[in-house]
């Protein structure tokens, strides 16, 4: 049945694949078909049924008692309801474009934190590794320098004990040599 009707129908995929001849193209000029007696122009849409062009026999058949609507009538609220279809897509469209570009620019935003953040921690950690270095090298220095300092003064101690010690064996050796003579 809807068939028929089909064949004035515009599909996207014919649009979309560049594959609209010029046949198809003349199809849609053309008035509608009644979906039944394909022979007849419909001048009448069944609302009841999905709005399907019906021609006058129809409406004595298989179309009795339905809602009934001039085809121009239909088309023209199709048109318009299509229209507000289309003006609502548009306005979605560029509510997505938006997003997309919300959604680039943080994502810029947020490589650009993550850099930035990156370089200061790098930054941090040579500072920081370089001050503990300066740090070692001072206790290092510090050690070594009173290393030398008691050396020196554990040297400048014995040498005093061993000038204290040769005095008192130097005096006790005197000593035992009075006694002895």
């Amino acid at each position: 049945m809807i068939a028929d009707h089909r064949e004035n129908v515009l599909a996207l995929k014919d649009v979309e694949g560049k594959s609209l001849t010029l046949e198809k193209l003349a199809s849609l000029k053309e008035a509608p078909r009644c979906h039944i007696h394909t022979e007849f122009l419909a001048h009448l849409c069944c609302c009841t049924c999905g709005n399907l062009p019906v021609c006058i026999t129809c409406t004595y058949d298989e179309h009795k008692g339905h809602e009934l609507r001039d085809v121009r009538k239909v088309a023209n609220g199709e048109r318009e309801h299509l229209k507000e279809i289309l003006e609502e897509l548009e306005t979605r469209k560029d509510t997505v474009f938006n997003i997309a570009e919300n959604i680039n620019r943080v994502n810029n935003d947020v490589l650009s934190i993550v850099a930035d953040t990156k370089a200061k921690w790098k930054k941090q950690y040579e500072d920081q590794t370089r001050e503990l270095q300066n740090k070692k090298e001072k206790e290092k220095r510090d050690f070594n320098r009173f290393k030398t300092v008691l050396e020196e003064s554990t040297r400048k101690e014995l040498k005093e004990l061993e000038t204290e010690m040769e005095e008192k064996i130097r005096k006790i050796r005197d000593e035992y040599d009075r006694m002895i003579k």
